[in-house]
């Protein structure tokens, strides 16, 4: 059974492309689907796996997938509207220098946010990666929440055996409204 640490959400079906069962897919960011064997649907709220017979890149942030045994227009508009899921063991390894952690966005949920000098500031609850700039969903231990956007250069630390992220964060993104 497929669970929800094993994948990474890449993107959703839009809808059926042509009449051979094609579908028309729209990529959450950079993802590299030609190394995927399979792509993964949450169908009834179990994660379904589903061998990708083909596909071809479409525009910059899309691409037209086939799976096997779905071979026409009415088969593929069941899968409509669904997220698609890429199993982490499927996506090739980020580059030396990229992400000294290994780490995807998505893995840091659950992590607990401190500031430089290591006072917990919360807990991320949900990463969103469907803009164009990731934001940290913090439940704050003082109390309310807060939307943080995940830049670079203001990540101090990252403790992935800790599940710990440091970031030195202006102080007014923290303060509640």
């Amino acid at each position: 059974m497929i669970t929800a640490t094993e994948l990474i959400p890449i993107g959703s079906i839009l809808k059926p492309h042509g009449l051979r069962g094609e579908m028309s897919v729209e990529l959450d960011g950079d993802y590299d689907t030609e190394s995927l064997g399979h792509a993964v649907l949450r169908i009834d709220g179990i994660f379904v796996p589903f061998r990708i017979a083909a596909q071809r890149p479409r525009g910059s942030r899309g691409v037209l997938l086939t799976f096997d045994g779905v071979d026409d227009a009415d088969a593929a508009a069941e899968y409509a509207g669904h997220e698609l899921y890429a199993l982490r063991r499927e996506l090739p390894e980020p580059e030396e220098g990229d992400n000294e952690e290994g780490l995807y966005a998505e893995d840091l949920e659950g992590f607990t946010l401190t500031d430089p000098e290591g006072r917990t500031l919360g807990t991320i609850t949900h990463v969103d990666t469907t803009t164009i700039n990731t934001l940290l969903h913090v439940d704050l231990a003082e109390g309310g929440d807060v939307l943080v956007p995940l830049a670079d250069d203001w990540i101090c630390s990252i403790d992935a055996a800790a599940r710990q992220i440091g970031m030195d964060i202006p102080p007014q993104l923290l303060s509640k409204l």
